[in-house]
């Protein structure tokens, strides 16, 4: 979990067989989203996770533009025009999004000595699964950067407050009874 994966030759083979969607331009990298110990080889050099499950990943510029049509900004002569209200929240969509508070984003920063040359944008809910036992040697050579530790830990606990909720009813419905 937490592998950066580049869009190597041999992935793109397998994104034209099974997720051609994946194929174009504004995708660079993905991110795994598998948890590690569910991809630790065991015998017969097989993992427990029968898929791996990758997120897109975008330019960080590129999400930031489409966000701003969402907030209403508008662009004269260079320069950006939001509303008072719109300004607050887009910064605040901002901090929540770099310090990885954001349900549905994870923020990569630019790292230039690990030759991760521009901020990037891990699309959680953009997801897609590989089978382990086709695409794990293909996946593992196109790793180019390792999550640290804390930084796995946020990630699947981002991917897991999508996905991992308690099934309760509403107490509308418990009070229409």
């Amino acid at each position: 979990q937490g592998d950066v994966l580049l869009i190597s030759d041999d992935i793109k083979k397998v994104l034209s067989e099974c997720h051609p969607y994946f194929l174009g331009n504004r995708y660079k990298y993905f991110i795994v989203l598998t948890q590690s110990c569910d991809l630790v080889r065991r015998k017969g050099n097989l993992c427990r996770s029968p898929y791996i499950t990758l997120a897109a990943v975008k330019n960080y510029d590129d999400f930031l533009n489409r966000q701003s049509i969402k907030f209403n900004i508008k662009d004269v002569n260079g320069f950006k025009i939001f509303e008072e209200s719109d300004y607050d929240r887009f910064k605040q969509l901002i901090e929540r999004i770099y310090n990885n508070n954001e349900n549905e984003y994870f923020f990569l920063a630019e790292d230039p000595e690990l030759n991760f040359n521009e901020n990037m944008i891990a699309f959680l809910k953009v997801s897609f699964a590989l089978k382990s036992d086709l695409h794990y040697e293909k996946c593992l050579k196109a790793k180019v950067l390792e999550l640290n530790d804390a930084f796995k830990a946020k990630l699947g606990w981002l991917v897991g407050e999508m996905y991992s909720r308690v099934g309760t009813k509403d107490w509308e419905y418990i009070k229409k009874r």
